[in-house]
């Protein structure tokens, strides 16, 4: 019989069990729970923001489509598109009474006019940081 063969002799204690399982099955649940967290953490920061970005997308198209409306509803009823958006929303405009909407980072849209009073004029955004071009949320949005 060899000396480490403790259950075939009688009257030796078992041996004692080691803690490393114990401490090896703590570590990964730890590790995975640490895991979790990161994963939730990366989670509430990323989702919104694309969330938002699409959000910010589907809403700037919807007010350039509306501003657009008015002024070719302005155009059919003075014969010529205003030179400002506040022209609008003035008496006597298309949307007395009325605002026009700002962009998602409360700024009024910009209204580019050619030299061709006649042609209808260029509603745009400038994005998220108020400067032409861009890319992403900072670029410029154009009806």
């Amino acid at each position: 019989m060899s000396s480490t063969d403790y259950a075939s002799e009688p009257g030796t204690p078992a041996p004692k069990p080691s803690n490393r399982t114990l401490w090896w099955v703590l570590g990964c649940a730890g590790a995975t729970g640490l895991g979790l967290i990161v994963v939730g953490i990366v989670a509430t920061i990323v989702v919104p923001n694309v969330y938002m970005r699409q959000q910010s997308k589907e809403r700037i198209q919807a007010e350039l489509h509306w501003i657009e409306a008015a002024l070719k509803a302005h155009h059919a009823a003075h014969g010529v598109y205003p030179a400002t958006l506040s022209e609008l929303t003035e008496p006597g405009g298309v949307l007395a009474g009325q605002s026009v909407p700002t962009d998602p980072w409360h700024r009024p849209y910009v209204l580019e006019r050619g030299d061709d009073p006649d042609r209808r004029p260029r509603i745009l955004t400038l994005g998220r940081d108020g400067a032409p071009g861009g890319e992403g949320v900072d670029a410029d949005t154009a009806w």
